[in-house]
């Protein structure tokens, strides 16, 4: 299944599934009893009774993301799509500026009366989504899981939630629910602009961190070097990534998943080999800090203007540097020499 047909269908059946738990259908009235008579009554012909035709608004779904750029464009196109093949709702795209803006909207929202169907929200708030609650101490958010109630397919829509890989699948799930559904899926990855690389003398693509400053001494040490080697964003979501690839927990409670997390190991050797390592490569003038946190941007701005040299950041980012006009290399990033 290509990737635009997976996004479209499990779209589809997200909103679907929310669409189910935000508009209840109407109890049915009780049926009437029957006179008691000792005649049938005859039935008027259906000819001599006025037909009501009812015209029935369609629901309308709202959805809350947390793009203005393109991909709010494209998602709105895959909701056009979705009301042209489901006339019976109307999907409504908001655009935000970032995660915790589409939920401090959502709980507006609920407080003023006219809650969103669906939000999008990053899965390391899963437990702040989790806890959030009405005014009436109900959830206000409802797992994927919970939302389908055990169905297969959702207005003759197959439910792919199978479909998901294990990683991505098992990243957002918490207590045999799916919490979620993966927007998309990343990971850490850096590039190399091999033009500066290889004018430095470095021939193979840096992948550990020993490696990394091998080659920016030689960058650094270059006549026209740029203003510095590498540069990543000011984000939690770094450190959690290389935490995970050092096979070191994050959080206690086996990162809140056996139980709810109470402590951060921030002094770990986990965490210190990072920060120690980040301090150091920010000393020597290797690591190039464009003042701003969570500066995805700014960073990716600065790799391709060609002032650093690598840049390690999400796999997301992808198109933003190739779409710059990049010839990079890149490699899933490493940590050390030993892993």
């Amino acid at each position: 299944m290509n990737k635009r047909k997976f996004f479209i269908l499990v779209a589809s059946l997200l909103v679907l599934a929310f669409a189910v738990q935000a508009c209840a259908t109407p109890a049915e009235a009780p049926a009437a009893e029957e006179p008691a008579a000792e005649e049938p009554v005859a039935e008027e012909p259906a000819a001599e009774e006025p037909v009501v035709e009812e015209s029935a608004e369609p629901i309308e779904i709202r959805v809350l993301i947390a793009f203005t750029d393109k991909r709010l464009d494209f998602t709105r196109e895959q909701a056009t799509a979705f009301n042209e093949q489901f006339p019976q709702y109307n999907v409504v795209i908001e655009g935000l500026g970032s995660y915790n803006e589409v939920f401090e909207a959502a709980i507006l929202s609920v407080e003023q009366g006219n809650p969103p169907s669906v939000i999008q929200f990053y899965e390391a708030a899963t437990q702040e989504a989790r806890d959030a609650v009405t005014a009436n101490g109900n959830p206000l958010i409802k797992s994927v899981t919970d939302a389908l109630g055990g169905q297969t397919e959702v207005n003759g829509v197959k439910v792919v939630l199978e479909d998901v890989v294990d990683a991505p699948k098992n990243y957002y799930s918490l207590d045999g629910k799916m919490e979620s559904v993966p927007w998309n899926t990343s990971t850490t990855i850096m590039f190399t602009n091999m033009s500066i690389v290889e004018a430095a003398g470095v021939t193979d693509v840096p992948e550990t961190w020993e490696e990394v400053d091998a080659a920016c001494e030689s960058i650094m040490a270059l006549d026209d070097a740029p203003d510095g080697c590498i540069a990543w964003p000011n984000h939690s979501w770094l450190i959690e990534q290389t935490m995970a690839q050092q096979g070191a927990l994050f959080a206690n409670q086996d990162n809140g998943r056996d139980g709810r997390a109470t402590e951060v190991y921030l002094s770990s050797e986990g965490a210190t080999n990072y920060i120690q390592w980040w301090k150091d490569s920010y000393d020597k003038g290797y690591y190039l800090y464009t003042g701003v946190q969570r500066d995805w941007g700014g960073t990716t701005d600065l790799f391709n203007a060609q002032q650093v040299a690598m840049l390690l950041t999400s796999s997301s980012l992808a198109t933003s540097v190739t779409d710059a006009g990049n010839e990079a290399g890149c490699l899933p990033s490493k940590v050390n020499g030993q892993i």
